[in-house]
């Protein structure tokens, strides 16, 4: 079994879509199984949407996040109205850092994730926050800004691992 706390509220970016792929893959099925066997939903920032939306994409791994919605396994949220500009500067400086290029070069959907995480526990939607991505150096910084900003209770899950866990979980219980 894939262990979640049964506190956490789980954000997904678009790679947990990428890397599962369409629909009828396995790991996309897995990630269906789970969740719709789970009592967890995925959180999912606009942001996400419009990334497996966008134009140049070839391939359409967005309908499984079409389908998460429309059954009700993924939630799109509500994005904050302050961007809080110090956490997306502390974000943007971490992931920076980890990667060895230019602030302006970081991925704007990594820095909303942060945001979105901080305002959810800041709002008390959320008590516990996570984030399931396949980007080390943005999970990372995910986690480590969130608890330097005060905001202890925040967890990185990478998707790859996420995904592999829940395809066996998935084979042995089909």
């Amino acid at each position: 079994m894939v262990d979640l706390s049964p506190t956490t509220t789980y954000l997904a970016d678009a790679n947990l879509f990428i890397r599962a792929g369409t629909p009828n893959r396995p790991a996309a099925q897995a990630l269906r199984a789970f969740f719709v066997r789970e009592p967890w939903t995925l959180v999912i920032h606009p942001a996400v949407a419009t990334e497996l939306t966008h134009e140049t994409r070839t391939y359409p791994r967005h309908r499984t996040l079409q389908r998460a919605i429309e059954e009700g396994w993924a939630t799109m949220a509500t994005v904050p109205d302050d961007p809080m500009a110090s956490l997306e500067k502390r974000a943007r400086t971490c992931i920076a850092a980890k990667t060895n290029r230019s602030p302006s070069a970081i991925e704007n959907t990594d820095i909303q994730l942060v945001v979105l995480a901080a305002d959810r526990l800041e709002r008390g939607i959320d008590t516990d926050i996570g984030v399931i991505t396949n980007d080390i150096a943005a999970g990372t910084c995910f986690d480590s800004v969130l608890t330097d900003a005060g905001y202890e209770r925040s967890e990185y899950i990478d998707a790859k691992q996420f995904l592999t866990r829940l395809r066996d979980w998935h084979t042995a219980n089909a």
